[in-house]
């Protein structure tokens, strides 16, 4: 009997931290993702001003907190959604797009960063 309880909850905590773990992963996955995208994009576009605005933004998105939750959700596929138009901006060369999009990714970011906390 003693056996059969220490050995289900041997089972149930190994269950837990299992999926911890998948959480945690898929948390540092997203940062990294979205930080990857833009590091991609770095030194692509021909103004200067306009590559500094998205080494910034990748900065931020690098150094962000890797842990989620349900509150920000929608803040971090907004960010995807922003990401998608700075790789368009940048495919396109066009200048104001990108510093704008950057300036928007900065702000959604610092929100979720700020709800977080």
């Amino acid at each position: 009997m003693i056996f059969a309880v220490l050995l289900i909850s041997n089972l149930i905590a190994n269950n837990n931290t299992h999926d911890s773990l998948i959480k945690h992963e898929t948390e540092v996955s997203y940062i990294k993702e979205i930080s990857s995208r833009v590091y991609a994009l770095t030194d692509q576009m021909p103004d200067k001003e306009a590559n500094r605005t998205i080494e910034r933004t990748y900065d931020l998105l690098r150094t962000s907190p890797t842990k989620s939750d349900q509150t920000v959700q929608s803040l971090e596929q907004h960010i995807l959604t922003l990401i998608q138009q700075l790789e368009n901006a940048v495919h396109n060369h066009n200048r104001e797009q990108v510093i704008e999009i950057s300036a928007k990714i900065k702000t959604t970011v610092e929100e979720r960063n700020r709800k977080l906390k």
